[in-house]
């Protein structure tokens, strides 16, 4: 949803959710959505989308992308993290909003199963 906003391609929430429940990737809420489902829904939008588990690739591949999902979870919980606007040093983040280091960010989330998906 907010990477449509910042392209200004507005989509209602509702027509976005609607997708990943007809196709049965939400797990209910329990872990978000499938990366995958992601991935292959900003790719049949028209973006190249790719999805990471090694994390030590996610600031490479992260620093040259345009948006970058962070999905973070562990048995607390989870969270989807967008990054953009790499300046050489942090990104972007919004949901909350701040910059913040891919670094920081990682050991932030150091507990926690981590996949990145990409979306240029």
């Amino acid at each position: 949803y907010n990477i449509f906003v910042l392209e200004n391609k507005y989509k209602p929430l509702p027509e976005i959710i609607s997708y990943f429940d007809r196709s049965n990737q939400n797990l209910y809420g329990i872990l978000g959505t499938n990366p995958f489902a992601i991935s292959r829904y900003m790719s049949a939008e028209g973006y190249n989308s790719s999805v990471y588990f090694n994390s030590s690739r996610f600031i490479e591949v992260a620093e040259n992308s345009k948006y970058s999902i962070l999905m973070f979870f562990n048995f607390s919980g989870g969270h989807f993290q967008l990054l953009t606007d790499y300046d050489g040093e942090t990104f972007q983040l919004y949901n909350p909003t701040l910059r913040m280091s891919m670094e920081n960010l990682l050991e932030k989330t150091n507990d926690c199963v981590r996949i990145l998906i990409t979306v240029n």
